[in-house]
């Protein structure tokens, strides 16, 4: 792409970052439905970008004849990381 895997990640991450701070705008007292609807398909939108980009990663990293396999293992730690770190 045209700004490269490992930008893109960092950028759609960031984008994250802001719309995950976007959900103060509630928490401050703007409650109006299309604040709320902005912030919640801002969030998913960016949430989508940035997984997108992680995965592609994930499966550059994988090798070609066992693909499968490793995208896999590797998604399940991603999730299983998640998980210890709740």
């Amino acid at each position: 792409s045209q700004w490269g895997q490992r930008r893109s990640l960092i950028g759609f991450c960031w984008l994250r970052v802001l719309t995950t701070a976007s959900y103060l705008l509630p928490a401050l007292g703007i409650i109006s439905n299309p604040v709320l609807y902005a912030i919640a398909i801002g969030s998913q939108l960016t949430n989508g970008m940035a997984f997108t980009a992680l995965f592609t990663l994930m499966m550059d990293r994988s090798e070609l004849t066992t693909a499968g396999t490793d995208f896999t293992l590797q998604t399940s730690i991603l999730n299983f990381g998640g998980i210890l770190a709740a």
